[in-house]
């Protein structure tokens, strides 16, 4: 099996890394799916004209990363992070925890339990305030917009997602930490899950972490399909996603993807210089705020666009349908 990988002469990233980056990206757009088999170290080093310890290195780092399990004697698979651990237990233990508490108070306060038990039936008859999830992702805009995604499809059933950053997590901010009182599922990307998994851990919060998967829009394919190869074009993206918008001029156009200029999202005075001599720019949503300041006109614009795969939010559905039947109608 091929890989759509490339790699190019670029100083700021060594090839190892441009693998890693781009089968990350594969993993995330569901392009390899959970469990499938990466190419030996053999064929991809063949395949892309590179040495066999640079194919090692990247596969090393997939695995040290938690995006890839190395199983002896048959090669390396694609984890399965989309899907929580069996959880059932832990779940169990922490409500048992939460009312146990809950009851020691009650009868702290001067109640019996007769009034304690009333109270809390009439609790269960009438609390229907939406059951916080929490989403986590590489920055604030990214994860507002697939935080708001997944609202439009969750919030009608009592399921309320709240954004915030990897940064808010490791750097253990108060707001996020009083919404995992309150919270006990998170949601991000399948290659951010690993990240999340171990700050949770590091911090002794109990919590499942389930990994979602986003494809590119049929929009965005049809728009990089129309794009004539004789025009002018210029990719702004992350460094780490570069090789990855590349493969996709070289895949789904007719564009010489050595001619595309690169910009990084620091890099706004160069692209507001080059601006007049592109007709084109392909964007990530994560610099849409350099677009803006750069002030590129819509006509100029084609953002590569990703939407949440279905597989994703059935599944999502599948693990919130209790808390979903809970909330009165």
């Amino acid at each position: 099996m091929e890989l759509p990988l490339l790699v190019t002469e670029n100083e700021g990233m060594p090839i190892y890394l441009q693998i890693f980056h781009q089968i990350r990206h594969l993993i995330i757009s569901q392009r390899l799916p959970e469990g499938s088999q990466l190419p030996s170290v053999r064929q991809l080093s063949k395949q892309l004209g590179v040495n066999a310890g640079t194919v090692v290195q990247a596969y090393r780092e997939l695995r040290t990363q938690g995006f890839v399990d190395a199983q002896q004697g048959r090669g390396n698979y694609v984890k399965r992070l989309s899907a929580p651990a069996e959880d059932f237990a832990l779940r169990q233990a922490l409500l048992d925890d939460a009312l146990a508490k809950a009851l020691e108070r009650s009868r702290a306060l001067g109640f019996d339990l007769a009034t304690i038990r009333q109270h809390f039936n009439m609790l269960l008859a009438t609390q229907g305030g939406p059951v916080p999830v929490l989403f986590l992702s590489i920055n604030r805009p990214h994860a507002e917009k697939y935080a708001a995604v997944l609202n439009k499809h969750f919030a009608a059933s009592g399921i309320e997602v709240l954004p915030y950053t990897l940064d808010d997590l490791e750097r253990r901010k108060p707001d996020l930490l009083r919404a995992f009182e309150r919270a006990y599922y998170a949601i991000s990307f399948v290659t951010f899950v690993p990240r999340v998994q171990k700050a949770l851990l590091d911090q002794g919060i109990p919590s499942t972490v389930l990994g979602i998967t986003a494809e590119i829009t049929q929009s965005t394919l049809e728009g990089l399909h129309d794009l004539p190869p004789h025009k002018r074009y210029a990719i702004v993206t992350e460094e780490r996603n570069i090789n990855s918008f590349l493969g996709y001029v070289r895949q789904y156009t007719a564009i010489d993807y050595k001619t595309v200029r690169l910009f990084l999202p620091g890099q706004t005075d160069l692209l507001k210089r080059a601006l007049p001599d592109l007709d084109t720019v392909i964007y990530s949503f994560g610099v849409r705020e350099a677009i803006e300041q750069c002030r590129v006109p819509k006509a100029k614009q084609l953002e590569l666009e990703f939407n949440i795969t279905m597989d994703s939010l059935r599944h999502l559905r599948k693990v919130f349908a209790p808390m979903m039947s809970s909330v009165p109608v």
